[in-house]
């Protein structure tokens, strides 16, 4: 009987460990996220990335 007191218990401090530490990079992670809604990317459109065959179609059309 005093074993399962004992998984209980270390369960429960498991338990309360991990479910803030989730939380709090869930709540980081949207504030990132927040941020980026409204400060906008810290890459210009024009640097981004373009496919190549989508820029050697619109030039010879």
């Amino acid at each position: 009987m005093a074993f399962l007191v004992e998984t209980k218990s270390i369960l429960f401090v498991i338990t309360e460990t991990f479910i803030p530490l989730l939380l709090g990079a869930a709540l980081w992670k949207l504030s990132r996220l927040e941020r980026e809604f409204y400060e906008g990317r810290m890459i210009p459109p024009r640097n981004l990335p373009e496919k190549k065959d989508k820029l050697a179609v619109s030039n010879f059309t």
